[in-house]
This record gives C-alpha cells, structure tokens and sequence, in this order.
C-alpha cells in the first residue's frame, strides 16, 4: 500500500507511567559537573543554542558530539511538527512511522533488522526518562523546548540501545527567575479545522523556589477528501471527515526548589493525550483491479506493467479505522547535589 502524507501528523505515545529518580553525588557529581575549559554560553544570547546531550548546560558548538539540535524558534520558523519533520532537517537522520505503530528512527543508515523489533539501535528519552517501544516515540512538539538528535555510537552514556544513537526531547520546565511570572499564549488557526492552542506559566515567588504549568492543544481535520459513505459518522475513536487528521492535547506541571549552590530537587509531570486518525493510503494490487500484466488467478493479472497510476486527490478509508490513540503520564523526579570547589 502506498501511504499519502499532506500535512505530517503529530505525536504517537505510549499509554503506560514513567517513572525516573536520579540522586547524584560523590563521584557521580563529577560526571555532571562543567569541564573547567568549557564555559557554558548564556542562554539570552539568539546565537548560541545550549544543549544537555552531556547531562549539563553547554554550547552546541563546544560540545565534541555530533548534535543537530532544534528550539521553539526553530520549530516555528521550519514548521516542524513531529519527528518526520526533524529527521528532514537532520543530515544523517532518516525516519518512517509506517502508517502507525511501528516508528523507526535511523541514524547513519545502522538500522535494526527488522521493524517490528521492541528494541531499536536509537534510544530517545523525554527530560532523562527513556522511552523503550517503537510506537511510543514520536513526541510532536507541542510542550517541548528542544528537540537534540545525538549522532553516533552513544552506549556508554545512554545505554546499549543507543548503538547508533540518542534523540532527546527537553520539555517545558519551571526556571527561577528573580521573584517573578512570566508566561506565553500562542495560537494558530488554519484550514481544514486547523487549530492550534498553548499557554505556560512560570511563577517564582522566591530566589530558591519556582514552580510552571503549561498546556497545549492541536486539533486538525486532514487534507485528503474521504470518499466514504459514512465519513462523517460520528465515533468515538475513528476517522470522521477528512483523512489524516488529529486532536492532541499536552499538560505539564512542575517544580524546582534550590535553597543552595550544592543542593537542588525538581520535579516534573507530563501528560500527552494524542488521538491521530488513519492516513490516506492507495492500494495498487488485486483487490484495486490495476493490475496489468503476468500470469493470472480467476483470471486476474498478477503484476502490474508500466507507470504506476497517480495518487488521487481523495481516499475511501473505513471511518473506524484510527492511527495511533493513546494516553500517556510520565513523571520524573530528581535530587542533585554537586560538593563544595576546594
């Protein structure tokens, strides 16, 4: 079957808890500290991207990693949506979903040997958390703050499925900011029912405490025309109207208590809820009759000769067929300690 994409689709998550504790310190501390010849560049300066690829702040450009790194500008500006979108923009990262629950990243062509593998040679990880099934990857990027594709054999700091290496999503976190709120509103309306809706909050009451909330939503009908007698049937789970739509939703809430220099503990918790209807698809084989040529069965061609027939402009897709729905509750949990500078 060939698959048709108009507009890529968005994320396609795992509906289980995540649970990830990290508790640094003593020689673990060292591994997180800052190299003492390698400053990390402010934040506020629109040329530097920092990144944390090494489990700490640093400039993209001082890092002796291959990284390709995107931020909130840059999912804007270049329209990226999801992982499709990123592996267009990333030399040496391709990736296919195959329609649904089989989401393959590639880097540097060292693929695994079969799709359908639970295990893969990429790990991806969402803030520290790894996310261990196929169908579960492909994040979107609404809640996110950046999105870095680490290139190359990554085992030793990711774990062994990071043979050819890691993609990482860095979501929305609450940041201490001098007793202060800050927040942001985006939206964007569009065709075929396009909307798209966020809001975040960032609240500082003091110097050592911040806490922020953030929730977004992405609702689209799809380009493809169904021509379907019962397309627009109402269904719970399905697709109604158009093919290859979606409705999206993200919330996160978080907190970050530092009362010291050597001492701090954060929390986060993520929620993604992602309802992706059926892609247009267009079936050249025996059950569509453009079969042309070769030997026959009931006195149907078997092969087909020639160019293949266009894609068309509509699809005939069953409205209880879906993608991917899912719900999806990842918390995270960390304590940081770093010793005293002799």
């Amino acid at each position: 079957m060939a698959v048709m994409k108009k507009v890529r689709g968005t994320a396609q998550l795992f509906a289980t808890t995540g649970m990830a504790v990290a508790l640094m310190g003593g020689a673990g501390t060292a591994a997180f500290a800052q190299d003492g010849d390698t400053e990390a560049a402010p934040a506020d300066d629109d040329n530097v991207i920092i990144v944390t690829a090494r489990f700490r702040e640093e400039n993209i450009q001082d890092v002796p990693i291959a990284i390709t790194a995107f931020d909130e500008e840059a999912f804007v500006k270049r329209s990226i949506q999801n992982l499709d979108d990123v592996a267009r923009l990333t030399p040496g990262l391709s990736f296919e979903d195959f329609t649904g629950g089989f989401a393959t990243p590639v880097i540097r062509g060292q693929s695994q040997t079969r799709i359908t593998s639970l295990e893969q040679n990429v790990s991806t990880f969402l803030d520290g958390v790894y996310i261990p099934r196929s169908w579960a990857i492909d994040l979107g990027t609404i809640n996110l703050e950046r999105i870095e594709v680490v290139k190359g054999p990554q085992s030793a700091r990711y774990g062994r499925n990071a043979f050819s290496g890691a993609i990482n999503y860095v979501p929305f976190k609450a940041g201490i900011e001098d007793r202060d709120i800050s927040g942001t509103i985006t939206g964007t309306i569009g065709d075929n029912e396009r909307f798209d809706g966020g809001v975040r909050l960032n609240f500082s009451p003091t110097d050592s405490f911040a806490m922020a909330f953030s929730y977004d939503r992405s609702t689209f009908d799809g380009t493809w025309e169904n021509d379907h007698p019962f397309a627009d049937i109402d269904l719970d789970e399905g697709t109604q109207g158009n093919v290859g739509g979606w409705d999206n939703e993200a919330i996160s809430a978080s907190f970050l208590f530092e009362p010291s220099d050597v001492f701090s503990l954060e929390a986060s918790y993520n929620n993604f809820d992602v309802e992706n209807e059926a892609r247009a698809g267009q079936n050249n084989d025996e059950s569509a009759r453009v079969l042309n040529c070769g030997s026959t069965i009931a006195g149907n061609p078997r092969l087909f000769c020639g160019e293949l027939p266009e894609a068309t402009e509509t699809s005939i897709t069953d409205p209880r067929n879906i993608g991917v729905y899912s719900n999806t509750d990842i918390f995270r949990a960390a304590v940081n300690l770093s010793p005293l500078d002799a």
